[in-house]
């Protein structure tokens, strides 16, 4: 397992962040205008759905989780 992984598929791709779920990265994620897929509990990550253009404000939120998910990465 790793702290992030990529799926492309033709129009779009799926993100797998592995973070616990908590009110503070939804608000995040709602805020730069990420899509949320489902959380997947058993496995602790958020699932999310990048269209092939990601703004500036969307970028900054996601490379900001990818480092807080480096950083918890194995520490559970």
């Amino acid at each position: 397992m790793s702290f992030v992984t990529f799926m492309p598929r033709k129009a779009h791709v799926l993100m797998t962040l592995r973070l616990p779920q908590t009110k503070e990265i939804d608000d995040q994620l709602d805020e730069a205008g990420v899509e949320r897929l489902t959380y997947e509990s058993q496995w602790r990550q958020y699932r999310l759905r990048l269209e092939s253009a990601v703004d500036d404000k969307q970028r900054e939120a996601l490379l900001k989780l990818v480092r807080q998910a480096r950083e918890s990465f194995g520490k559970a």
